[in-house]
């Protein structure tokens, strides 16, 4: 079903762009780029990892319209796949902009984690990956009055998270246990929705958002359950109200950056309390060469113990093609930790070439405890062209 109606969309979708646009071939760009990347793991079975990708992107702009479409085809592990990242037409009107189609969403202020942005889930089967959302097909509307932006969102096919499978590298489940997230019917009363107010006033950056829908991760019960001889975990999806603000102001080399939200989820609901979320940061230039970013994140369920973490993201500039990066995250309770250094180099135009690792420690059922042995450096080459 919700193939059928993402065709009928995506139709819709080239037919309107066709009709009221004049497509000439100097305004088609087609870009791209190829990821080769080979991990190795410090201990556990699989050692060696070779993924290769190939990301393709069309875009299309006009002063009236633009059409953008990307197609992702990756090999990894000898299991190719091929996938439509995102396809979507805009169109510009005299002081609103509408999108139409699978798209991304992105909310909030601060760096890497925000609160406020819950439109697109992520790919939970490569966590640790910079860019491991899902686009979402939506339609939106961004309206430009004075200096306020006002953002309205209707995705009305609930996306999920991809989920690791039990028992695979980056589980904490054991093989054999069998999950089946249970997500919501797929109808009117189902469908997302999402407004946002932002405006810019002098030194401070700011905005007001509201979202209705879903989870994009399930809320895990406490135990598993038999079903025909089988453990079977049943994790839900859950509907949530959510309440959100962000912020960035500017002292002299300084940016201070917050973002706070606060969901709401439904009374009769057992697996998740309402709860809110926050991130508290500031980054500078320490030198000319040296950027920092550090962030405090936390979690308050209702009935439950609060959760901080520190983060840190320092960049250094060696020269003005290499570069060097320490990215950390600590858990102040349970002190668990992950840490991530980089080397980046350009070596030409086009052609760039990083290695970097991830070392985990914590005890064990701690939110990094659980990859303690999972440790492993890369290589990574990206062709851009």
């Amino acid at each position: 079903m919700k193939d059928k109606i993402f065709s009928i969309l995506l139709s819709w979708l080239f037919f309107m762009f066709f009709s009221w646009t004049n497509v000439y071939g100097s305004d088609l760009e087609l870009s791209g780029e190829w990821v080769s990347r080979l991990e190795a793991e410090f201990q556990g079975e699989n050692d060696i990892i070779l993924f290769n990708s190939l990301g393709l992107d069309l875009n299309y702009n006009s002063s009236m319209s633009a059409f953008k479409a990307s197609l992702d085809i990756t090999d990894d592990d000898d299991d190719p796949n091929v996938s439509l990242e995102e396809a979507y037409g805009e169109f510009y009107f005299q002081s609103t902009d509408l999108r139409i189609g699978k798209q991304y969403i992105a909310w909030g202020k601060t760096d890497g984690i925000n609160p406020t942005d819950n439109f697109n889930p992520e790919d939970l089967t490569d966590p640790f990956s910079e860019d491991n959302k899902l686009a979402v097909n939506a339609v939106r509307a961004k309206h430009y009055q004075d200096d306020w932006i006002f953002d309205l969102i209707w995705a009305p096919l609930f996306t999920a998270a991809e989920l690791p499978k039990a028992g695979s590298r980056w589980s904490s489940l054991p093989a054999g246990l069998e999950i089946e997230p249970q997500e919501p019917e797929n109808s009117l009363e189902n469908s997302e929705i999402g407004v946002r107010a932002s405006k810019w006033a002098g030194s401070i950056d700011f905005s007001f958002s509201y979202f209705r829908g879903w989870s994009k991760t399930p809320a895990w019960p406490d135990q598993s359950i038999i079903e025909d001889g089988q453990l079977v975990f049943k994790p839900e999806y859950y509907q949530v109200d959510v309440f959100g603000t962000d912020w960035a102001r500017d002292f002299g080399s300084f940016v201070f950056r917050g973002e706070l939200a606060y969901f709401k989820t439904k009374k009769d609901f057992q697996l998740k309390n309402p709860y809110s979320q926050y991130v508290l940061g500031v980054d500078f230039n320490a030198t000319d060469e040296l950027y920092i970013i550090t962030q405090l994140v936390g979690e308050k369920e209702e009935g439950e113990d609060r959760t901080d973490n520190l983060t840190v993201s320092l960049e250094y500039e060696l020269t003005e093609f290499k570069t060097i990066e320490l990215n950390g995250i600590y858990n102040l309770a349970d002190r668990d930790s992950l840490i991530n250094p980089l080397f980046n180099y350009e070596i030409r135009d086009g052609l760039a070439m990083t290695l970097g690792a991830y070392i985990f420690s914590g005890e064990d059922g701690s939110s990094y405890g659980w990859f303690d042995e999972k440790d492993y450096v890369y290589i990574e080459l990206v062709r851009s062209f």
